[in-house]
């Protein structure tokens, strides 16, 4: 395989796990929780002949959903001194660095990747079980069986809270690993 395509495919597989995958997730989330709205949505988009839409909601979810995460790691998780134990920022720099050298980092992207998609996961996921608590208070319908679908959905949020950290602590120690090889001093953590 060239080298091109190498990078197509790792960019492919980055995008994948960071957007694309919690896209589907999300969807499957709006679904779970709101399952009303989603057959009323079902039937406007086959009203205007959109069936194949069906395809592009995760991605187009994915992708929005995804930059509500990345705002909320820059802002909240790399700048609370707290999280910043749970959350290290990764040195991406080092990685580009590799990358003009012509080295393949696809490993380190593919963790990279996974941190990103379970950080989107949780946040997107707490941000629909939220709506879903507002809505779900303000009209006053709650049964045990929405109590369960909310502590399946905390299950969930803490779970992927835990693997999105590990993931985000296993990507800052092979970067650290790999600028100390390359020669750089300091902690390798960048600068986000």
């Amino acid at each position: 395989m060239s080298d091109s395509m190498l990078e197509i495919k790792n960019i492919g597989i980055f995008l994948l796990l960071a957007a694309i995958v919690p896209g589907l997730v999300y969807t499957a989330g709006l679904l779970f929780y709101f399952p009303d709205q989603a057959k009323e949505f079902a039937l406007w988009m086959k009203c205007i002949e959109l069936e194949l839409a069906w395809g592009i909601v995760p991605v187009i979810l994915g992708l929005l959903l995804s930059s509500i995460c990345f705002a909320f790691e820059l802002v909240v998780l790399h700048r609370c001194t707290h999280l910043k134990k749970w959350f290290p920022a990764p040195n991406v720099p080092v990685l580009n660095e590799l990358e003009v050298q012509g080295k393949t980092v696809s490993y380190l992207r593919q963790l990279l990747g996974q941190a990103f998609m379970h950080l989107n996961i949780w946040v997107g996921l707490l941000c629909i079980i939220l709506l879903f608590v507002v809505i779900t208070t303000v009209g006053g319908t709650w049964t045990i069986y929405k109590f369960y679908k909310l502590a399946f959905g905390i299950v969930v949020i803490v779970a992927n809270i835990i693997v999105s950290s590990k993931f985000y602590k296993w990507t800052e120690k092979e970067i650290d690993k790999v600028s100390h090889m390359l020669g750089h001093s300091g902690s390798g953590k960048s600068e986000t």
